[in-house]
């Protein structure tokens, strides 16, 4: 861009007559083939007004967004019109929906009430002016027409795509699919290990990585590289120099800057969360062409409506009077970009067969409930048994293992598997030896432990990794604490990557990343979690070191048959207690040690007379029970009250 134009606009003494002025100068560039007449010279004053009214309005306001837009936006707003009425010059269009076009694609980004609040405006002043006859809808152009233009035009900018964090891969993948021309797509995650972010070296090393891409004619899709975006400035910029017909950017490494081969055809995507956005100086988000993008802008809005009307099952877990615990807290990826993501996915799935709601349902179902703790279960079979979806959501809960990990690796069949749970990080050592119809045999001396917070590098995962695959070790545990989730995503990635280049030598290696979480989810960032969308089986299982049951086998039974169940062994109770009981009898005796003999010679009589001994149970258990449903929270502080109820 000519550094002429970028001082004349929006600097401090800039007016609107040298922002026209500089309007005319960027459609100069296509004098061969675009005529600068009055027509065309009335339609970019108009366009320049509002863009200014738009600016200027922001300028002198609080909005701390008024940087969002820049320089560069202007510039490419022109040039990106002008050359659109090139294209379609000889061919029947609609002028002013390439205004509207151009203003979409470079003034995006900004939502406010689920619009786009700078376009809108923008569209709004141009509205007002008299060229147009019939006045023109705000923000005509989805965001998917906008993003797939970018894409197919190699002169366009690069994009900038601002989206929820645990689900931008997935999502970015999947509108690139829609539109992409056979260029392959590659998904560069950063490391956000605690070395790794203040390393030169790993700087170097994504910058090298970086530079064997920018030759390949791809769709390079960035995430978590901030420490090396100010070293592809030029890249960024689109500098470009040229040398025998191929095209170069200035690329600098440390204090050393050499030019880099750039492919014709590359096409380079930054993904960004939004309170990340919040931190990136304007001139780096000025750079490139910006859209926030989700899973609505690919459902239909049948499909909306469907993914609106499956979120309001969320209400059945609102917290009612009296417990302790929010039951909405333990909810785990159950949101409505998540849920619109499943209902996409669904589609995907099987997309020759129409769908109906219970379909889609059942899908979401099927993956939200792997999630679902305990206490939940519980508290939905307590309090909100009158609700049919309780119904249904017990009938998905019961098809995983939630009892304990022993039982879960009997089971597993998938390599990689991540488990929630409340017991804590401290006790990882867990005694099992076990035979796994996928897997062989199993035990813990198979195990190999790795704690997320003690990792400091990528390098240091490497390592350890590279050893679990060359010795005999079958199961890699990741444990991480619900407040260092940072590398969740990292990790599973590089799971992924590293499972695929393994593969063909060893594929009996199990992978089970456990998230230690605590009741109360208040302090922790579910946003962080990996989404149900990911390759990774799901589970949550309350206690690693649980009991066999699993929860449904005890819903729904009276306290006798909670009793009589496999939970306790009535029979030792009672003869762990009866010498207790007896000693609250007083008898009519000369002495203590009189006394004491006739509790022995009684409990003798008791314990010699088994039926004597049964119909004493019976009689105990049935004085206990109310003969109502009693409804578990989960199965270790059952035992507990059972016990103490016999007691």
């Amino acid at each position: 861009m000519n550094r002429g134009i970028y001082l004349n606009v929006f600097s401090p003494e800039s007016n609107v007559n040298e922002m026209i002025d500089t309007a005319f100068e960027i459609s100069k560039i296509y004098s061969n083939s675009f005529i600068l007449d009055e027509k065309n010279k009335n339609l970019l004053t108009h366009l320049v007004k509002s863009v200014y009214k738009y600016k200027n309005r922001l300028n002198s306001s609080l909005d701390i967004n008024k940087n969002f837009h820049g320089t560069r936006d202007f510039y490419y707003l022109i040039k990106n019109l002008v050359n659109n009425i090139i294209k379609k010059q000889g061919t029947s269009f609609d002028l002013y929906d390439e205004v509207f076009f151009a203003i979409e694609s470079n003034y995006n980004g900004l939502y406010k009430n689920n619009e786009s609040s700078a376009s809108k405006a923008i569209e709004s002043e141009f509205n007002k002016s008299n060229i147009i006859e019939n006045k023109k809808i705000f923000n005509k152009f989805s965001t998917i027409e906008l993003i797939k233009s970018n894409i197919k035009d190699n002169e366009s900018r690069y994009l900038l795509l601002i989206t929820k964090s645990n689900l931008s891969q997935y999502l970015v993948k999947q509108i690139i699919k829609s539109e992409n021309d056979g260029r392959e797509i590659i998904y560069y995650l950063g490391s956000l290990f605690e070395d790794d972010i203040y390393s030169e070296a790993y700087s170097a090393k994504a910058i090298t990585k970086i530079k064997f891409y920018l030759e390949e004619p791809i769709i390079l899709v960035l995430k978590n590289l901030s420490t090396t975006y100010a070293s592809l400035y030029d890249l960024f910029n689109q500098r470009f120099n040229y040398t025998l017909g191929k095209k170069y950017a200035e690329i600098s490494m440390r204090d050393v800057t050499n030019p880099s081969l750039i492919n014709d055809s590359l096409k380079i995507i930054i993904l960004i969360e939004p309170k990340a956005l919040a931190h990136q100086d304007p001139p780096f988000i000025n750079r490139f062409q910006k859209h926030i993008i989700s899973f609505d802008n690919l459902l239909s809005k049948k499909e909306m409506e469907i993914a609106n009307t499956f979120y309001e099952i969320k209400n059945v877990f609102q917290k009612i009077e009296g417990i302790k615990c929010n039951p909405l807290n333990q909810l785990i990826n159950f949101d409505k970009e998540e849920i619109n993501g499943l209902i996409f996915y669904s589609k995907l799935e099987n997309n020759t067969q129409a769908k109906t709601y219970e379909d889609y349902e059942n899908y979401i179902l099927s993956k939200l409930t792997k999630t679902f703790s305990q206490d939940l279960i519980m508290y939905l079979n307590v309090y909100r048994l009158n609700y049919p979806i309780v119904e249904k959501i017990n009938k998905y809960y019961k098809k995983s293992i939630h009892s304990n990990l022993r039982n879960y690796l009997i089971n597993v069949e998938q390599s990689k598997n991540i488990i929630y749970t409340f017991t804590s990080i401290l006790k990882s050592n867990f005694k099992f030896e076990i035979i796994n119809n996928k897997f062989g045999k199993l035990t813990d001396k198979d195990v190999i432990n790795i704690i997320d917070k003690n990792l400091k590098s990528e390098r240091t995962l490497e390592k350890l990794l590279d050893d679990f695959y060359s010795n005999n070790q079958k199961i890699c545990l990741i444990h991480f604490e619900a407040n260092y989730l940072d590398n969740l995503e990292f990790i599973s990635n590089y799971i992924e990557r590293i499972e695929k280049d393994k593969n063909s030598e060893n594929n009996n290696k199990i992978f089970l990343i456990i998230i230690h979480l605590k009741r109360s989810l208040t302090e922790h960032f579910p946003e962080l979690f990996l989404t149900n969308l990911s390759s990774y089986n799901q589970s949550f299982i309350d206690n690693l070191d649980g009991r066999d049951e699993e929860i449904y086998d005890f819903l729904g039974k009276t306290q006798k048959e909670l009793f009589f169940s496999s939970l306790i062994n009535v029979e030792n109770e009672f003869l762990n207690n009866i010498y207790h009981i007896f000693t609250t009898i007083e008898y009519i005796c000369e002495n203590k040690s009189d006394n004491i003999n006739q509790h022995k010679k009684n409990i003798n009589i008791l314990l010699s007379n088994n039926e004597l001994k049964k119909n004493i149970i019976e009689i105990v258990v049935d004085k206990i029970s109310n003969k109502k449903k009693y409804l578990i929270p989960y199965l270790e502080i059952i035992i507990l009250m059972i016990k103490n109820l016999y007691q």
